[in-house]
C-alpha cells in the first residue's frame, strides 16, 4: 500500500534518487527518506504531517496517514486538505483517498487543493511551472510568495481584511423612491444589469401585489425607471442585501415579506404574486419556489418534486431567497460573513433552526434556472477574484465558525 503513494518520477526529480521498483522506493523512504525530511510526493509533507496529527518523532507520518485509509482527514501539508478536497469532489470515493485522486486527477485539472487556494487564479500566475500537485509543492515549500497574492487566502484574518475593504468601499445610493407601497406590502429585490434575463419576463404593465427594487450593479439605465426603487450598487448581490438593509431600513420595514432573486432566473410574472400568497399561507418565514428539473443548482432538494404543497426543508437556495419580516431582521446581519454568498445558505439554514422560523421550498410555483455556474471562468468568480475574495474559503470558514451542517434537505 505505502508503494502508492511514492512518486518516482517526481522523487528522482527533486531529490536525485532512482528507483527500479516502487517497492525499492517504499523501502528506502520509510528507512531514510521520511527521516530527512523528504516528501514521497508533492503533497504530503511528513513534518507538517507529523505536527497536526501529533505523532511522536518514532512514529512514520506516511504509514500512519496510509494505515487510517478512508478516515485519513488530516491536512497532508499546509496546502493540502484531506477533508475539504473529499467534500467538495465526490469522485474522491472511487480512489478511497483524497491524496491518490489528486496526484492521479486532481492536480492535473488544477482543482483546489484546500479552501485557501484558488488554483485557476494561481495556475495563471505560475502555471509553467507544473500541475496543480507541483504548484501546490511549491506554495507549501515557500517557493511561491504568497503575501499579497489573491489567488492564497492564507488564515481568517486575510480574508476579513479583503471582505471590510470591500464592504467600505460599496455605498449604495438611492435614485429612485416611494414613500410608501405602492403595489403592495411585498418587495421582489433583484440584483439586475440592462441585459439581465429578468427583463424577458418582467411584465411592466402586468397586474402586481408587490413592488419592485433593483438593484443595479452596472449603473443606472433608462428600463430601470419600471421600479418603485432603483439602487446603484457595485458589489454582490449579498453586499447589496447587507449594505441596502443597513441603509434604507425604513424602506425594508414597510413589507411584510421580502423576496430576494438572482437577474438569471425565468418566472412566470404571475408566479411572483402566487409564490408571495402560499408563503403567507403556509406561514413560512423562509421560503423559496422549486426549480425545473433542467436548471443548476448544488441542492437536489430544491427541483419540483412533481406535486403541490410545501415541502419542510432546514434552508433554502441563496439564488432565491425569501423572508419574512422576522426573519429578514434576524438572518441579514449574518451576510456580512460572506461577499459571495457562499455558505449563507449553511448559515441561514442553521440561524433558522436556532430561532424556530418556519422554512420550506413551495412546488406550487417553478423557476428554471440554466445558466450554467462556471466558478473558473464566469464573469460573477472572475469578479470576485479581482478583489482576492475566495468564495470557497469563505464557505470553509464559515462552516467551522459556525458549525454547520453541509447539506440543505426536507426535514
Amino acid at each position: 500500500m505505502i508503494e502508492r503513494y511514492i512518486d518516482i518520477e517526481w522523487y528522482r526529480a527533486v531529490y536525485g534518487i532512482a528507483f527500479r521498483t516502487a517497492s525499492e522506493a517504499a523501502a528506502y523512504y520509510l528507512a531514510e527518506g521520511e527521516r530527512k525530511g523528504h516528501f514521497p510526493n508533492p503533497i504530503f509533507d511528513p513534518i507538517y504531517y507529523r505536527m497536526v496529527a501529533s505523532l511522536s518523532a518514532e512514529q512514520s507520518s506516511l504509514e500512519h496517514y496510509v494505515a487510517l485509509g478512508i478516515g485519513a482527514m488530516c491536512r497532508t501539508s499546509r496546502y493540502f486538505d484531506a477533508e475539504w478536497y473529499r467534500w467538495q469532489n465526490p469522485d474522491v470515493a472511487e480512489f478511497g483517498c483524497s491524496v491518490l485522486h489528486y496526484l492521479a486527477i486532481g492536480g492535473r485539472e488544477y482543482r483546489d487543493p484546500c479552501p485557501e487556494v484558488d488554483m485557476v487564479a494561481l495556475s495563471r500566475d505560475h502555471g509553467q511551472l507544473g500541475d496543480g500537485c507541483i504548484l501546490t509543492y511549491m506554495l507549501s515549500t515557500g517557493h511561491i510568495d504568497t503575501v499579497g497574492n489573491f489567488a492564497v487566502t492564507n488564515e481568517d484574518v486575510d480574508l476579513v481584511s479583503r471582505q471590510r475593504k470591500f464592504l467600505r468601499a460599496i455605498e449604495p445610493q438611492l435614485v429612485r423612491s416611494c414613500e410608501t407601497p405602492v403595489k403592495g406590502r411585498n418587495l421582489l429585490v433583484v440584483q439586475c444589469a440592462k441585459g439581465s434575463e429578468f427583463w424577458g419576463w418582467f411584465d411592466p404593465d402586468g397586474d402586481r401585489d408587490w413592488d419592485l427594487f433593483l438593484n443595479c450593479y452596472a449603473g443606472n439605465f433608462e428600463e430601470a425607471a419600471v421600479a418603485e426603487y432603483v439602487c446603484l450598487q457595485p458589489g454582490t448581490k449579498f453586499t447589496g442585501m447587507l449594505k441596502c438593509w443597513l441603509q434604507f431600513e425604513s424602506i425594508f420595514s414597510r413589507y411584510d415579506y421580502i423576496f430576494f432573486v438572482d437577474d438569471d432566473l425565468v418566472f412566470r410574472f404571475d408566479d411572483v404574486s402566487r409564490f408571495f400568497g402560499l408563503m403567507k399561507s403556509y406561514g413560512l418565514d423562509l421560503a423559496q419556489p422549486s426549480l425545473t428539473s433542467n436548471s443548476q443548482c448544488a441542492w437536489r432538494v430544491f427541483y419540483n418534486a412533481q406535486r403541490r404543497g410545501v415541502r419542510k426543508t432546514n434552508g433554502v437556495e441563496i439564488m432565491m431567497p425569501a423572508l419574512s419580516r422576522r426573519a429578514v431582521a434576524l438572518l441579514l446581519p449574518y451576510f456580512f460573513y460572506s461577499v459571495s454568498g457562499f455558505g449563507l445558505d449553511l448559515l441561514m439554514a442553521k440561524l433558522a433552526a436556532r430561532s424556530e422560523l418556519s422554512v420550506g421550498v413551495i412546488d406550487d410555483v417553478v423557476v428554471r434556472h440554466e445558466k450554467k455556474i462556471d466558478q473558473s471562468g464566469g464573469a460573477y468568480y472572475e469578479f470576485l477574484r479581482s478583489k482576492g475574495i475566495n468564495s470557497k474559503y469563505e464557505l470553509w470558514r464559515m462552516i467551522k465558525v459556525f458549525h454547520l451542517e453541509r447539506v440543505l434537505h426536507e426535514v
